[in-house]
């Protein structure tokens, strides 16, 4: 899907309407994010991380700041129309994507966190 849109649709905007993990689940991929980030995110109580019904998470190109159109998604929005505990709508604002670049000594580090399967 990801591939498609970014093949097919490079100068349009897209809609995508889905379920919370569905989500969060493209969170991780547009964002760049890892297994420990999706755990942290998902009981997570900050509420600008959560998903709630009706959620938005708006992506972009284009920095909000500048106006500058880049080739990847540079930042993201979390909307929430109407939060059901407080009945106001929240927007978080805008939030930098920055992406992770891993050395060789990075990624050994971060697979020696987790235990070993297979020998």
């Amino acid at each position: 899907m990801i591939a498609h849109w970014a093949r097919e649709c490079p100068d349009k905007r897209i809609v995508a309407v889905c379920h919370g993990h569905v989500i969060r689940a493209l969170q991780l991929e547009f964002e760049d994010l890892g297994h420990d980030d999706f755990l942290r995110l998902d009981h997570s109580e900050i509420p600008e991380e959560k998903i709630r019904n009706c959620q938005i998470l708006w992506y972009t190109r284009r920095d909000p700041r500048t106006k500058k159109l880049y080739p990847n998604l540079v930042a993201v929005r979390s909307i929430c129309p109407l939060n059901t505990d407080t009945g106001q709508a929240e927007d978080f604002g805008w939030k930098e994507i920055t992406r992770n670049r891993y050395t060789n000594k990075d990624l050994l580090t971060e697979v020696s966190k987790y235990h070993r399967h297979i020998s």
